[in-house]
């Protein structure tokens, strides 16, 4: 008893302490915050890999941009139906648009560590062709304004 009334009075002098020694480490910058997650527009080609584990395939988007980077799509779901809607809304199928240069906006993270940016896109909100000298622009790297 006498124990864990000595470890709770312990823990409760010990509290401030620790909390204070935690927010300093976030102001400098030791601790680093969540990513806010926002509105992205990416730029790029989109390439499918397939990939067999024993019996199982799994089948993996990316998209490329005019800067070489890869960055991995999620799987489209379907959006959320609204109330009295007549249509039920369909996801977006990403093999229509395997090897063509897309405008892609979506919901996601984007981190610069050592002078590369991390992007991490959680939800695919829209997905558009980009066609003829947009298109050009973009494979010849003129066109990644969005990144």
């Amino acid at each position: 008893m006498k124990y864990i009334v000595a470890l709770t009075v312990a823990g409760l002098l010990l509290m401030p302490a620790v909390s204070s020694m935690a927010q300093e480490a976030q102001e400098e910058g030791i601790l680093k915050a969540k990513p806010e997650v926002k509105e992205l527009t990416l730029t790029g080609k989109i390439s499918k890999e397939v990939k067999t584990v024993g019996e199982e395939t799994k089948v993996a988007y990316f998209l490329t941009d005019a800067d070489g980077s890869k960055i991995s799509l999620p799987k489209p779901k379907p959006p959320k139906a609204k109330e009295g809607a007549v249509e039920v809304p369909v996801a977006i199928n990403l093999d229509e648009f395997v090897g063509q240069q897309v405008n892609l906006i979506g919901k996601g993270t984007e981190i610069e560590s050592k002078g590369k940016k991390d992007i991490n896109i959680k939800e695919i909100t829209s997905i558009k062709k980009v066609e003829g000298k947009a298109a050009a622009d973009v494979g010849a790297g003129k066109g990644s304004e969005g990144l």
